[in-house]
């Protein structure tokens, strides 16, 4: 929807810069040449008529100078970092970031990562599976800034406890069946974590955001620990949850930035070609074009600011900008 409206914007704004604008350009009065001359000569712009009237001989100079910068910042834009954890939006002392800390802290995090469980039916009441369970549920608080798992096996340990003074998960399956049985009468939350006929579960863990580990570093090594030390044929986990959002945002900010800019970048090359009427002018023109976004995105590198739902926009608006002027 944004797309269509930006585009429906453009011919709005052409349909009045054809009609409306020179209606009223002709409305106002002419300056006079002196006056002209006169503007000329004042600020930014006289820095401009001076920079387009050097001498030719440092023509060179100017080059090479520049092809040193588009380098350098071209490797900037390399090093950019996507980031999509909501508190790094924020610099330390906004109130909102205070704010954010604070809830962790009371909460023990509040962010949340939840772990789809599916196995066959009465799957969940096999001992073995309830053991690769133990193993996710382990691996998840090994993780940076988790600090609270919740899944059927600490209702189902503590219920060992009590009823046969056991320790950790029982090693019978119908011991197993039956504590599960007790416990879908004395727990109103445990229906939140096993489904009626045990073949679907769920884990679920809570992390905080105020950390210097990216969350998609963490998002990695969870599903590092589901496939090499939980899955197996008769069980399958899938990670999903808040978590999950987030890194996969990340990806998609990179690979939606790359592909759109490259698209735009490849439009506006054609149009521009077929404008000049000349390849070798359109690949001047390009210039123009392509170093101010490299120039934006390389200095976001060396300010060490990430690339975010809020930035990752400066590209396409530096594009358009910078079409309008060439």
């Amino acid at each position: 929807e944004f797309g269509w409206l930006s585009a429906l914007a453009v011919f709005f704004a052409f349909g009045l810069s054809v009609t409306v604008l020179p209606a009223a350009l002709a409305m106002l009065p002419v300056p006079k040449t002196s006056e002209l001359a006169q503007e000329k000569g004042r600020g930014l712009e006289a820095v401009l008529l001076r920079a387009s009237n050097l001498d030719p001989g440092r023509s060179r100079w100017i080059m090479a100078l520049s092809a040193l910068l588009i380098v350098g910042a071209f490797y900037g834009v390399t090093q950019i970092r996507a980031e999509s954890n909501p508190i790094n939006y924020f610099k330390p002392e906004d109130p909102v970031r205070q704010d954010m800390v604070l809830v962790d802290d009371v909460l023990g995090g509040s962010a949340s990562v939840e772990f789809l469980i599916k196995t066959e039916e009465e799957g969940l009441k096999d001992p073995e599976i309830l053991k690769r369970l133990a193993i996710l549920r382990e691996g998840v608080l090994k993780v940076a800034g988790f600090t609270q798992v919740f899944s059927p096996l600490e209702s189902l340990e503590e219920a060992h406890r009590v009823f046969a003074d056991g320790e950790g998960i029982p090693e019978q399956r119908d011991m197993i069946a039956q504590l599960f049985l007790i416990l879908e009468g004395e727990k109103e939350e445990f229906e939140a974590y096993v489904q009626g006929n045990y073949s679907v579960g769920r884990l679920s863990g809570r992390a905080r955001f105020d950390l210097d580990v990216p969350i998609l570093e963490r998002k990695r090594q969870l599903q590092k620990v589901i496939d090499e030390e939980v899955a197996t044929p008769g069980l399958q986990v899938e990670m999903t949850g808040f978590v999950k959002l987030m890194t996969d945002m990340e990806v998609y900010l990179f690979q939606g930035q790359i592909q759109s800019f490259l698209l735009a970048f490849g439009v506006i090359s054609v149009v521009l070609f077929i404008l000049l009427r000349s390849l070798s002018l359109g690949a001047l023109a390009l210039l123009p074009n392509l170093t101010p976004v490299a120039f934006g995105l390389a200095f976001m590198t060396v300010a060490d600011i990430n690339l975010d739902p809020g930035t990752v926009m400066i590209g396409p608006i530096a594009l358009g900008l910078v079409v309008d002027d060439t």
